[in-house]
């Protein structure tokens, strides 16, 4: 087993290119938005935004498919929540904070990882998200659950997070290729 990923409990999967998250318009519908979120959301048993400003333009945009609810938004699972809603995936911080899917493990796809430009063990897994957030994601995992961050710097990568065996399970299905560590010579 990997020791950061035991250690750590998550692994990143950047999902676009930095500078083109840089360039990213709020309305824009991705490619990463059907290959990786709409199947991860589709298998979801629930998603929350934390850390949603009150005033954001995100919020006022999305609000028919966002509940407040203690201190962190819904996100309305059972109708349309991407196509027509891109702020809230392409929205940076501060205004949209993270957004976290809990998934049960039987329901998720491997492959879904390998849709992604990389993954690798991050240091800081902190740095991209809300406390808050990463508060729940390891709630889930010692739950025995998968759950997937976006961080709040709109849809440029997400951490899993979830039981450490099957968390080194998800990161070896990712082709070797596309794994390593944040600033080896391969990237």
């Amino acid at each position: 087993m990997d020791p950061d990923i035991k250690r750590l409990g998550t692994f990143r999967v950047e999902l676009i290119e930095w500078n083109q998250s840089n360039k990213l318009k709020m309305g824009e519908h991705l490619k990463v938005h059907d290959d990786v979120v709409r199947p991860i959301l589709k298998a979801a048993h629930e998603c929350f935004v934390f850390g949603v400003k009150k005033n954001s333009p995100v919020l006022k945009h999305c609000k028919a498919i966002l509940t407040p609810t203690r201190g962190k938004h819904a996100v309305d699972l059972s109708q349309e929540v991407i196509s027509g809603f891109e702020p809230l995936w392409n929205s940076s911080a501060p205004d949209r904070g993270s957004i976290v899917a809990a998934v049960e493990p039987a329901k998720f796809k491997p492959a879904i990882l390998a849709r992604g430009r990389r993954s690798y063990v991050l240091g800081n897994p902190q740095a991209a998200n809300t406390l808050s957030a990463i508060k729940y994601c390891r709630s889930l995992a010692a739950e025995g659950q998968l759950a997937f961050c976006f961080d709040f710097h709109s849809a440029r990568g997400m951490q899993v997070y979830g039981p450490p065996k099957l968390l080194q399970d998800l990161y070896a299905s990712v082709p070797a290729r596309n794994r390593g560590i944040m600033g080896s010579p391969r990237w």
